[in-house]
């Protein structure tokens, strides 16, 4: 049903309605409301691959919630999947002009520094230091 409401939405309302749907479920899950914060996930995962064609953003909320559940397994397998998609792909760092393409830079930079964070701390709190450890290496 959302898919064809969706679809009938400019990109500018697409984009506005993911973004407080993914600002909600942020801040349902820094209030410590982590069931009211999932129930946002279906609709925000439905409007960013609309948008974006991925959801790469929805699973690394994924990862946060089961991480704040102490679901440390399922933390793992959801910014798993983020990194998988993401590939080798990293932010760059320098720029001949000034880039043409910042909301997927954004995108993707957040998508893939939520699920490096969430991967060393659920490493770290399983007490796996050395795993912790390389994936927090993995920041540049």
């Amino acid at each position: 049903m959302l898919d064809r409401y969706a679809a009938q939405l400019s990109e500018e309302e697409l984009h506005a309605r993911f973004m407080v749907a993914e600002r909600r479920a942020t801040l349902l899950l820094i209030s410590a409301r982590p069931h009211e914060a999932a129930a946002v996930l279906p609709e925000m995962e439905r409007l960013e691959i609309a948008l974006q064609g991925s959801n790469i953003n929805s699973l690394s909320v994924r990862g946060h919630l089961a991480l704040w559940a102490n679901d440390l397994d399922s933390a793992i397998t959801h910014y798993s999947r983020v990194i998988l998609a993401i590939g080798a792909w990293q932010l760059p760092t320098s720029y001949l002009t000034a880039p043409t393409n910042i909301e997927q830079l954004l995108y993707v930079g957040f998508s893939q520094t939520r699920a490096l964070l969430g991967l060393s701390v659920a490493h770290l709190f399983k007490g796996d230091l050395d795993r912790a450890l390389r994936w927090s290496n993995r920041f540049h």
